[in-house]
């Protein structure tokens, strides 16, 4: 006869998998978009991918940082 478990998984192990799920997704995240906003941030700018901006132009790295932290929510909706 075989033992089968029905338990649920509990809440903290869940909440502590997507934690970690977010933080390797920032982690690849944030190289590429750091990557995309220095290149943006040296072609004129009518090229760049977020030119209608009416904002003066952070860092690098705090544009980088702000748009992963602003996409990582919605993977996990």
């Amino acid at each position: 006869m075989a033992i089968v478990d029905y338990r649920q998984p509990r809440p903290y192990d869940r909440n502590r998998a997507e934690r970690r799920e977010a933080f390797l997704i920032s982690c690849i995240a944030y190289p590429l978009l750091l990557f995309y906003f220095a290149v943006s941030s040296v072609l004129p700018k009518g090229w760049g991918g977020f030119s209608s901006r009416r904002q003066p132009r952070r860092s690098v790295f705090s544009e980088a940082r702000s748009a992963v932290n602003s996409c990582i929510p919605f993977i996990f909706r």
